[in-house]
């Protein structure tokens, strides 16, 4: 069989799997009415050193210290008990209005938390701040202030990681209402030195009104050298495009230089209002970013849309879009990790006006990054509660080697109207997704791979992998690999990467001279022979039919493909 790399079935390396449900594993709620608990949500890392992630959620409208002062609350994530409440000072200080988990500033061993608070006075009147607190004790490290009356610094802050090699990590902050010498609400965003408190850089928003600062992210390693770069959005920024198309930039973490700038496609698009770094969406070893434009029109007026882009070109590699009008769709984006375990890091995107639980109930849905299939949906819980307004990878919040991730509705009513909610996740193996794209057989027919059953190791139940629609008569084996793949392959596609394994060879079947031939494959039983020591509990696995078709170009033919995790 010269096609094949390999012969036998001989695995080589552990590989991918999807994801078909998930546990909830906390519901965090809002303390009253009008508290918008749920404002924000981030990772905070591992706050009490007790070897799980924990959670901190902002409610900047809660009335603690004053109306609107804001509260700021972190959860252990082993336990959901409140570890730490953070209250604003005085009135409408908003504390809470962002949040994010920084690492360790002051370097006694715990993660410590940024939160921003766009209300506070420190410079002039909402001039706004971000106050940096202890993991270890709660109580204040530093803080950052806006430069002038208005700037409203802190809407935004996102940690970095430690840009400048001094061993401490570093984060930025947006200003969206700074006047920064480019016009009335330009805005800006600054890098700060978490060791000194320093600005490292300061980047400035092009025009009158753009917001620039509004939202801000660590975009990853975008450039490929070794340093994390900063994306920052400007949601209302007009360009070439139109009003309020909006743009998205990417500045170089090692020295602040304009890595890129992204638009929106048309007027009113809000393009940059949701932004994030994505990972490695693509596999070519080079971080990738995914900007959010909620009110873009792809599927109906405002459906929304996000748009991810690959780090080292910058061109689209997926754009994801709302199933329908008003959708809202990439109203908040992340990526909560590689879910499916497939080797490519996959993406969250929220959809606040999702209708399938009701009137704007709000839905997070979770995009495979190889191919940008849905891996799943979870959806609000009632009518308004506007679910998915922000998302966030939290970390390995129950310790069992996944990372989770949170949702947030910050208008969610179970403590009074706009109490606010989140739900933490935690996603579960689903046994097999169907990818890739079949060849035509040289009769006009286009076979098709299915599966029943579970792919498990233990137990004697079959998972048997078919093909149908093959040509009668005719030779055929299962290939597998370990990461998915489609390129051009004896006319066909081939939907794993190389070096491939093939199982036995087996007949087709059926009357001759016509598609009416099938194989079938019991690949629980193949898993619990030991041929394959790689083939056990945990390991991802790609399946494909293969099977001799002497008159199609390359004289064979393929179907489609499965992936799949195997279970205990």
């Amino acid at each position: 069989m010269k096609i094949l790399a390999v012969a036998g079935c001989l695995a080589v390396v552990a590989f991918s799997g999807t994801v078909r449900a998930q546990s909830t594993l906390y519901t965090l709620l809002g303390d009253a009415a009008d508290d918008e608990f749920g404002w924000s949500v981030a990772g905070a890392g591992d706050v009490n050193k007790d070897g799980y992630a924990d959670i901190v959620v902002g409610a900047r409208y809660a009335d603690v210290n004053g109306v609107n002062a804001g509260l700021v609350r972190v959860f252990s994530g082993k336990t959901g008990v409140t570890l730490y409440n953070w209250k604003g000072s005085k009135a409408y200080d908003h504390l809470g209005t962002s949040v994010a988990g920084v690492g360790d500033i002051n370097g006694d061993g715990f993660a410590d938390i940024a939160v921003g608070a766009d209300g506070t006075d420190p410079n002039g009147s909402a001039s706004g701040s971000v106050v940096i607190y202890s993991g270890k004790n709660g109580l204040v490290i530093s803080t950052v202030n806006g430069a002038a009356a208005n700037d409203i610094a802190g809407t935004s802050v996102s940690a970095l990681g430690d840009i400048n090699g001094d061993g401490t990590p570093d984060f930025v902050v947006g200003a969206p209402w700074n006047d920064n010498g480019n016009g009335v609400d330009s805005g800006s965003a600054r890098v700060i030195s978490g060791k000194t408190g320093t600005v490292l850089f300061t980047f400035l928003g092009d025009a009158t009104s753009d917001y620039f600062g509004m939202t801000v992210a660590g975009a990853g390693d975008v450039n490929n050298d070794g340093k994390t770069d900063v994306m920052v959005g400007a949601p209302y920024g007009d360009g070439a495009t139109g009003s309020a198309s909006g743009y998205a930039r990417v500045f170089s973490g090692a020295n602040g230089a304009v890595l890129y700038t992204k638009r929106g496609d048309t007027a009113g698009d809000n393009f940059g209002a949701s932004l994030s770094g994505a990972g490695d969406v693509d596999g070519d070893g080079w971080g990738d970013f995914i900007v959010g434009a909620l009110y873009d029109d792809p599927t109906g007026v405002s459906s929304g849309s996000a748009t991810v882009f690959s780090g080292k070109t910058g061109s689209v590699i997926h754009k994801l879009v709302g199933d329908a009008a008003t959708d809202l769709f990439g109203s908040s984006v992340g990526t909560p990790g590689d879910v499916d375990h497939d080797g490519f890091s996959d993406l969250i995107v929220g959809i606040t006006w999702d209708d399938n639980t009701g009137i704007n109930a709000g839905a997070v849905r979770v995009f495979s990054g190889f191919d940008g299939q849905v891996l799943f949906t979870l959806n609000g819980g009632a009518a308004s509660e506007q679910f998915g307004y922000q998302v966030a990878s939290v970390g390995d919040v129950n310790n069992d080697g996944v990372v989770d991730f949170a949702g947030t509705s910050y208008l969610a009513s179970q403590h009074g109207n706009a109490s606010g909610l989140v739900r933490v996740f935690s996603p579960l193996p689903e046994p097999v997704l169907t990818y890739c794209t079949s060849k035509v057989n040289s009769k006009g027919c286009t076979p098709a791979i299915s599966s029943s059953g579970l792919p498990k190791v233990s137990g004697t139940a079959p998972f048997t992998i078919r093909a149908s629609n093959e040509l009668s008569k005719h030779n055929g084996s299962l290939i597998y690999g370990f990461e998915p793949q489609q390129t051009p392959f004896q006319g066909g596609w081939l939907c794993m990467k190389q070096p491939l394994n093939r199982c036995k060879l087996q007949k087709s079947g059926g009357t001759a001279g016509n598609c009416t031939g099938a194989y079938s494959f019991d690949f629980n039983n193949f898993i619990r022979s030991g041929n394959d020591p790689a083939l056990k509990a945990g390991t991802f696995v790609c399946v494909q039919w293969w099977s001799r078709d002497l008159a199609s170009i390359g004289g064979a033919n393929t179907t489609d493909a499965l992936r799949f995790v195997i279970s205990p």
